[in-house]
């Protein structure tokens, strides 16, 4: 809507409005009517009134913006109480919400104090977060002749609009996270009429305490609107939400098909004063959608993306137990308990002949990729190769893809360590034939380039090609299952996820007699928080985790297809009558269908005996075969 003012119109262009309006408010022509009656104004400035007391009807008017229809409580609670906490899942619009609601606040002053002046200030936890609330702002007035026409400052993290004579400041401020920095200092003596916390439950409680201090000038006028998905913390979000003096929530019918047919209100007379709105991903409809690309909804892609913890915070926006380390126990507890129940053993130590007999039958058929992390100076270099078992079968004898730790090596600190090292991932490939060999690169960038060197003097061990190097504070392109676009993550952050969320769908198997690994991984923490919102990791014996998840990381990278699949496998049991089953169920086998040449580990899978469903896998090599033997290098 191109709308400058709607004081301005003509009546005939007010019933034109009205009737635009009418879906969000079947009263309107009521209102208008009852205002032009009892007060005897035109109908464009009861119309204007109307509309400017109502931010729902003010967005559409004046943003071009239209609630959905679990925002339109958000608005309406954010205009008229004191006190209001969004606890929202993924994908809800909570930004565009609240920026809504920003502008709402600087258009009409509706809680200005006695001072010719008005302040909004917003405080997130890290700098990007204020970066995509302005971002988003500036779209939003953009699309806004009447906003952009009041506009009279636009600086870095500050607007400023003139509203009849009186200055409207939207101010943006970093918090700081747990309790890390002194963020909050920066907004001492900083006056607010309007104070908004985005991720509210992501900043420290100190820097908290220095914000709402802001509120003491006047606490019964100036609003508070704080919003998060909930991180697992316990503290001043968790209170405010739990302990709220009225809920909107949706109901566990709702939430468990899928659906929303409105909230439930609930009231608490013994709360502590906020109104609390609670809505779960899948309230919207959008993320309902089946995604073409994966034959499911978006929101099971997003289940897919996430490990059980993040999913429960993030998209069903619960609190769940506080979580203290990264693995939880009971995910390392069934990869254990697996292990044991095939008395899994490191193939290093097994008997000569039958690591050879086992390499030669599944050569091809599994992917196997090392893990390397260097230390000269205090572990010295781990390495972890992982292997991707394609017929795993579990007790049942159903068939299921699984991760296994197939063995751990350690090469002691020396003054070689190094060349020790690099030697051994020689001696190790010529046996077991890697598919990819990924090394921690902020300490081996040397090696990298002497691997890539071997390659090329070696070009039969494929060394060129499939040694590659991550370096844990670089970024990585992944794909949104959503949106599907391309956006850059975090490498360490994004590894560690990946990882977690193989353990979370338990698909991996660890030796119970690796009481080293099992320590690192129980021990496993997040520190703290950086000032740019990553999260920093345990530095201390956790070598083998890294070589691990580097193993897991390169998986990710050449075979993506391959793991969703994994992730979203539907089970059907393999038996006698093999060609009895149902043929318009989706088949969830591994097979060519939608697989690039270079992801397909498998090229044929044929029955021999149709009685007892025996298949034969012939193998596909992407960089052909290996020779037994080849020269090595020593450096």
């Amino acid at each position: 809507m191109d709308v400058q003012l709607l004081s301005l119109l003509t009546d005939q262009q007010v019933d034109s409005m009205m009737k635009l309006l009418k879906p969000l408010d079947d009263k309107i022509e009521q209102r208008v009517n009852y205002i032009c009656n009892k007060f005897g104004h035109k109908k464009a400035h009861a119309l204007e009134y109307i509309v400017t007391e109502n931010p729902v009807l003010w967005a559409k008017v004046y943003l071009n913006w239209e609630a959905r229809d679990y925002q339109l409580p958000i608005l309406m609670e954010c205009k008229k109480s004191r006190q209001v906490v969004l606890r929202l899942g993924r994908r809800l619009g909570k930004t565009d919400s609240m920026c809504v609601m920003i502008l709402w606040f600087a258009y009409t002053q509706s809680n200005r104090g006695p001072n010719p002046q008005y302040d909004i200030v917003i405080a997130t936890p890290y700098e990007n977060q204020i970066d995509l609330i302005f971002d988003r702002l500036h779209q939003l007035i953009n699309a806004s002749p009447l906003l952009n026409s009041l506009k009279t400052r636009d600086v870095h993290h500050r607007l400023e609009f003139n509203i009849n004579g009186v200055t409207t400041k939207v101010l943006g401020f970093t918090a700081g996270a747990n309790n890390a920095s002194a963020g909050a200092n920066s907004m001492r003596g900083q006056r607010a009429d309007i104070l908004i916390l985005d991720e509210a439950d992501y900043i420290g409680s100190a820097q908290i305490t220095n914000v709402l201090n802001i509120r003491n000038e006047a606490p019964e006028r100036i609003k508070l609107i704080c919003a998060s998905t909930p991180s697992g913390k316990h503290e001043e979000y968790y209170r405010w939400c739990i302990n709220a003096s009225k809920k909107y929530v949706v109901s566990e019918k709702d939430k468990q098909n899928n659906e929303f047919n409105g909230y439930t209100i609930q009231e608490n007379p013994d709360g502590n004063g906020w109104v609390e709105v609670y809505a779960p991903s899948n309230v919207n409809k959008e993320l309902l959608k089946i995604n073409p690309d994966t034959n499911q909804t978006y929101l099971e892609d997003i289940k897919d993306e996430l490990s059980e913890m993040r999913f429960t915070q993030e998209v069903l926006a619960e609190f769940g137990e506080e979580e203290m380390g990264v693995y939880q126990k009971q995910f390392i507890q069934a990869a254990l308990d697996e292990g044991r129940r095939l008395r899994h053993s490191y193939i290093t130590d097994w008997d000569k002949e039958i690591r050879k007999t086992y390499l030669k039958k599944t050569k091809g058929i599994n992917i196997r990729i090392l893990g390397v992390d260097w230390d000269k100076y205090q572990t010295g270099t781990h390495m972890v190769c992982m292997e991707f078992d394609n017929f795993h079968q579990d007790e049942n004898g159903t068939v299921i893809p699984y991760f296994k730790v197939l063995f751990r090596i350690e090469i002691p600190r020396s003054e070689s360590v190094y060349i020790n090292a690099m030697n051994k991932i020689i001696a190790l490939d010529e046996e077991y034939h890697f598919d990819w060999i990924a090394i921690d690169k902020g300490y081996g960038e040397v090696q990298l380039e002497l691997f890539h060197d071997y390659g090329l003097k070696n070009p039969s061990t494929g060394f060129g090609e499939k040694v590659e190097g991550f370096q844990f504070s670089e970024k990585i392109e992944v794909t949104d299952p959503y949106t599907r676009k391309k956006d850059k993550k975090n490498l360490k952050p994004f590894m560690v996820n990946n990882s977690v969320n193989i353990f979370e769908k338990c698909k991996i198997i660890l030796n119970p007699n690796d009481k080293f690994l099992i320590e690192e991984l129980e021990e496993y923490r997040v520190k703290s928080i950086s000032s740019s919102g990553l999260p920093i990791y345990t530095d201390e014996n956790e070598h083998a985790i890294d070589a691990m998840n580097l193993a897991l990381l390169s998986f990710a990278k050449h075979y993506d297809k391959l793991l969703k699949k994994v992730y979203s496998t539907k089970i059907a049991l393999v038996s006698k009558h093999l060609d009895s089953r149902d043929f318009d169920v989706e088949p969830r086998s591994i097979d060519d269908k939608g697989y690039d040449d270079d992801v397909l580990p498998i090229k044929v899978i044929s029955k021999r005996d149709r009685t007892y469903g025996v298949v034969s896998v012939q193998a596909k090599r992407g960089r052909g075969m290996y020779p037994k033997e080849f020269n090595r290098s020593i450096w």
